[in-house]
């Protein structure tokens, strides 16, 4: 889904709770990552305090 902006729009983010669920604070981003498919593929989401539009 590229469209990401229509998706996410009028959400927020829970800063506070993203560790909880595995994220990783580096500098004003965090970073989630996952091994997917017998890792053949790894998920990587980076959620920045700026701004809350994902990078794909």
């Amino acid at each position: 889904m590229r469209n990401l902006e229509i998706l996410l729009k009028n959400k927020s983010v829970n800063y506070d709770r993203l560790e909880e669920f595995g994220f990783q604070k580096k500098q004003n981003e965090y970073i989630y990552y996952d091994d997917i498919c017998d890792e053949q593929f790894q998920v990587v989401i980076f959620i920045s305090e700026k701004k809350n539009i994902p990078k794909l």
